[in-house]
C-alpha cells in the first residue's frame, strides 16, 4: 500500500492506494474508501518527438511559506452539510488532524487542518450548508 499526503486548494488530504489493476484502484481518501477508474493514455505515434523534462512542481500560490506546508485557510473541498466541528477559536491543531466532518452526496468527509498551528477562526457550526471554496476555519501556522 502506498500513502500519499497531498494539499489541494489548501486542503490536505492523506491518500492511501489499496490496489491498482489495469482500470481502476482503491484508494482511501481520509479514511473513506472509493472504487476509482483509471483513464487510459492515447497511444503514441510511432516515432515520438523527444519530451522535455517535467516542470519541478510549485507551491501553491496559496500557501505563505514553504515551511509550514500551506495556507492556514480551510475552504470546503466540496458543497454539502457540516455534520460535526471538532474544533473552537483558540484550539491548537496539527497538520492533518480532523477539525470537522462534511456530508457530500451522502458520503462523510474529513475537514483537516492543512497546518500546525491555532485556530483562529471558526465560520461554521454543526448543520451549516456550505459552499464549494466557502471559508470554514482559519489557522494561523506555527
Amino acid at each position: 500500500m502506498r500513502q500519499y499526503d497531498l494539499v489541494i486548494e489548501g486542503n490536505a488530504y492523506r491518500v492511501e492506494v489499496e490496489q491498482v489493476d489495469a482500470h481502476s484502484a482503491r484508494v482511501i481518501v481520509n479514511g473513506t474508501s472509493y472504487e476509482v477508474d483509471i483513464a487510459q493514455p492515447e497511444r503514441a505515434p510511432a516515432v515520438a518527438a523527444p519530451r522535455p523534462a517535467p516542470a519541478r512542481p510549485r507551491p501553491a500560490p496559496s500557501s505563505p511559506s514553504p515551511a509550514v506546508g500551506g495556507s492556514g485557510e480551510v475552504r470546503a473541498p466540496m458543497p454539502g452539510l457540516i455534520l460535526a466541528v471538532f474544533v473552537a477559536k483558540g484550539d491548537v491543531v496539527t497538520r492533518g488532524q480532523v477539525i470537522a466532518n462534511l456530508e457530500a452526496m451522502k458520503m462523510e468527509n474529513d475537514v483537516v487542518a492543512p497546518v500546525a498551528g491555532k485556530v483562529t477562526a471558526v465560520e461554521v457550526a454543526k448543520g451549516a450548508e456550505v459552499a464549494h471554496g466557502q471559508l470554514l476555519f482559519s489557522i494561523t501556522p506555527e
